[in-house]
């Protein structure tokens, strides 16, 4: 046997006292954590954030102490302005939104009965318009739609899935009528 192969043979023999294989392990494990993580962690929307953080006025006012006539909320005889809100038999919200001269005006939140947030609406004159968004108990969307006046404009979901690529509203979207005296 040559000098080369008794020095290679011995050196393979000879136990190590730091092997590389050994260091692998924990650098592939940091690295893990360091990359992969924060794919796993949820993230949510600064909406479902606010939605989550928010706080009832302490001038709310529980909607069984209102009355609805006309499609016009009142306290008394004067028609309501402010927030009005639900609670469970727990006193956990249901829901607050804003009316200003008795229609829903300004912001509408939902939240599930365990309290995490469940839709955020914006209305003006008791009809839905923007941003119309919603989310599973988890925190994930549901829908993200943009609402003119309560009918639907735009799906900002679209192409997530393949079950958004048609919708209704596209189907039967036409052109309206060029004189500008008849309402739409």
């Amino acid at each position: 046997m040559c000098l080369y192969m008794k020095k290679k043979k011995a050196a393979l023999t000879k136990p190590r006292p730091f092997e590389a294989k050994n260091a692998l392990c924990p650098l592939i494990l940091l690295m893990f954590f360091i990359f992969i993580s924060p794919a796993i962690a949820m993230n949510y929307s600064d909406e479902y954030l606010y939605a989550q953080n928010w706080q009832l006025p302490d001038s709310a006012i529980d909607m069984t102490e209102l009355v609805m006539k006309d499609d016009l909320l009142y306290s008394g005889e004067i028609p309501f302005s402010g927030w009005v809100c639900e609670h469970d038999k727990n006193g956990s919200i249901l829901y607050a939104i804003s009316y200003k001269q008795g229609k829903k005006d300004g912001s509408g939140l939902f939240w599930y009965p365990d309290g995490k947030p469940m839709m955020s609406v914006y209305y003006i004159q008791n009809a839905p318009h923007g941003r119309f968004l919603g989310w599973y108990p988890d925190g994930r969307t549901i829908y993200d739609l943009v609402l003119n006046q309560g009918k639907f404009a735009s799906d900002l979901l679209m192409g997530d899935d393949d079950s958004r690529l048609h919708s209704e509203g596209e189907i039967y979207e036409q052109e309206g009528s060029d004189n500008d005296s008849i309402r739409e």
